[in-house]
């Protein structure tokens, strides 16, 4: 107990001792070695942001405007048009496939073969022909049944100076129809039916990809308008705590004239004044970068007049969240996603391949159907010398002679025969 009273002893003194001294001390100071401090401060400097390079003149900006703009003006989202038109290009490529086809041919051919033997049908040595053919054809296939058909109508116009050629010019003409029906291989599912599947597939996946790249760029423009916003606000801030340091750093400079403060506490002002300066001039950076940000997404390029122009947003900040559970939340995105989407058409894409390449493991079993009509016309020539019979014309007049002199009949004289043909035969391109 003695010794807790003598250490309270101890403490009152020093307290007593130490205001003494503080006293003496403050009584030692004249006021006016006070006023030669703060007027050794330096004077508070004045404070203005310089203006933005490259701005002149404003453009208010809705937040719906921003977004507008910025689909019409990307270059992604344009890109994925294009792939949506190629993607219907692709479906109807496919299936023009299977549409009917005509076709045609025509052809001219004039031959000249020698001939050795008299039986060849010239007494020149060759046989000249000229052949002038037109072919028409008509072709498909049937996307449901796999099978294939053509129809041609072969019409040709000959003609010839072989001698034992009854007919001259003649049409000979042939119409032609087939049909192929798969039975295993092919039946079900071919090649042409694959591709029609994937392209359509591809077209869903193309369709999943522009929605995705809208999202995106709706999001980033949107993002990029909200950081607009935030700068905008921000370089607010950080202007008016310039202009409260500014009045604290007058507060203090009073304060310290009338002694309540020492020049130390106005020194730290001033620092904690140039660092608001500092935060304002860097906030003023911060719009020019959020604001060439959001010009980078709505502009087409960089010689549009707004470039040069500042963008002031209008929409009204809606602060208030949107109440929906999370499970409902985890369904929407797992039903939206675009994505998923995209993941789903391509897993449809596989299978199809997959049912291509097992159909083609099945044996190759056909069914083909053949029908040829022929016809054939031609104009008569007129009656002639028998070919067989042409190099005993001096023996047959010899014999006649003879046959006279004794009173036989002679010889009848031959000719190429033309009674044997049909009149059905005789005539021109439509008989």
């Amino acid at each position: 107990m003695l010794v807790q009273r003598f250490s309270c002893l101890m403490f009152f003194a020093f307290v007593a001792i130490s205001a003494k001294l503080e006293a003496q001390s403050a009584q030692a100071v004249p006021p006016s070695s006070a006023g030669s401090e703060i007027t050794q401060l330096p004077p508070i400097r004045e404070f203005r942001l310089p203006p933005r390079v490259g701005v002149a003149g404003e453009r208010p900006l809705t937040l719906d405007d921003a977004l507008m703009m910025a689909l019409n003006n990307n270059l992604d989202i344009e890109i994925s048009r294009i792939d949506q038109q190629r993607a219907g290009f692709s479906i109807d490529s496919a299936k023009g496939v299977f549409d009917p086809r005509f076709a045609g041919a025509t052809s001219f051919q004039r031959n000249v073969t020698p001939i050795a033997s008299s039986l060849g049908g010239s007494a020149t040595g060759a046989v000249t022909t000229k052949n002038a053919t037109l072919d028409p054809q008509f072709i498909g296939l049937l996307e449901r049944l796999g099978s294939s058909y053509q129809v041609d109508f072969s019409s040709q116009r000959s003609t010839t100076n072989n001698s034992f050629t009854q007919l001259n010019p003649t049409y000979p003409t042939s119409l032609n129809f087939s049909y192929t029906q798969p039975l295993l291989r092919g039946f079900r599912f071919d090649d042409n039916r694959r591709k029609l599947a994937v392209a359509k597939k591809n077209q869903s996946l193309t369709d999943e990809q522009f929605r995705q790249r809208v999202m995106e760029t709706t999001t980033r423009a949107e993002q990029a308008y909200w950081d607009l916003v935030f700068a905008y606000r921000n370089l607010q801030v950080q202007v008016q705590a310039v202009q409260l340091g500014r009045d604290q750093d007058a507060s203090n400079r009073r304060q310290q004239e009338q002694g309540l403060l020492a020049a130390i506490d106005v020194v730290a002002a001033q620092r904690q004044l140039t660092t608001f300066e500092v935060g304002a001039y860097t906030a003023q950076e911060s719009l020019s970068t959020a604001e060439n940000a959001i010009k980078t997404l709505i502009l087409a390029d960089r010689g549009d007049p707004l470039w040069s122009t500042a963008l002031i947003p209008v929409t009204p900040v809606n602060l208030s969240p949107p109440v929906i559970p999370l499970a409902d939340a985890v369904n929407e995105a797992l039903a939206s996603r675009p994505e998923l989407a995209q993941l789903r058409a391509s897993k449809e894409i596989n299978e199809t391949d997959n049912r291509y390449y097992r159909e083609q493991t099945k044996p190759q079993v056909d069914v083909i159907a053949l029908h040829t009509n022929a016809g054939l016309s031609g104009a008569i020539l007129p009656a002639g010398p028998n070919p067989f019979t042409a190099g005993l014309t001096s023996i047959t007049n010899q014999v006649n002679q003879l046959s006279t002199l004794a009173g036989i009949q002679p010889l009848p004289t031959t000719s190429t025969a033309t009674a044997s043909l049909p009149d059905k035969l005789i005539g021109n391109y439509g008989q």
